[in-house]
C-alpha cells in the first residue's frame, strides 16, 4: 500500500474519531440542558400552583361550619390556651357573626399559633390583631383580636 493511501485512511480515521468524540460531548451537554430546563420547569410549576393558591379569596383551607365562638373555644383548648383566653364578646357588624377575645400571659410561639389556627379557615377573617407586652413580665404578651366570619 501506497503512503498517500495510508496517510489518507489515517487522517480519515482521526476524522472520525473528533466527530465521534466532538459528538458525544455535545449530546452529553445536551442532555444535561435538558435535565437543568425540566428540573426548573418543574420548580416554575410548583412556585405558579403555591402563587395561584395564595391568590385565591378562600385561601387554602375549608370553612369551618362551627359557629365563630365556639371556634374561638376550641382553638384556645386545642393550644391549651383556654384559662388564659379571659374576655371573648360577640360584636355587631355587617358580618354574620364577630367577636373580640382577649388573651393574657402568652409567649411568642403561643400567639403565633393561636393567631395561625385562628387564619386557618378560609370563612374566618381577622380584621384587627393587637399585641402588647405586659408590664409585670415582658417576655410575656397580651393578645386582642378582632375576628369575623363570613
Amino acid at each position: 500500500m501506497d503512503n498517500r493511501l495510508k496517510t489518507a485512511i489515517i487522517a480519515l480515521g482521526l476524522i472520525f474519531l473528533v466527530f465521534y468524540w466532538t459528538h458525544s460531548v455535545f449530546v452529553s451537554l445536551q442532555k444535561k440542558t435538558d435535565a437543568s430546563i425540566a428540573a426548573v420547569q418543574e420548580k416554575t410549576q410548583k412556585a405558579l400552583e403555591l402563587y395561584v393558591r395564595s391568590m385565591r379569596p378562600d385561601g387554602m383551607s375549608t370553612p369551618t361550619e362551627s359557629g365563630l365562638l365556639t371556634y374561638i373555644e376550641e382553638t384556645a383548648q386545642k393550644t391549651g390556651l383556654s384559662e388564659r383566653l379571659s374576655d371573648v364578646k360577640p360584636k355587631k357588624t355587617g358580618a354574620s357573626e364577630a367577636a373580640v377575645m382577649r388573651l393574657d400571659s402568652l409567649t411568642g410561639d403561643e400567639a403565633v399559633e393561636f393567631i395561625r389556627l385562628m387564619e386557618t379557615p378560609s370563612n374566618i377573617r381577622l380584621t384587627s390583631v393587637s399585641i402588647k407586652k405586659r408590664f409585670d413580665n415582658e417576655k410575656r404578651l397580651n393578645l386582642v383580636i378582632e375576628a369575623e366570619k363570613q
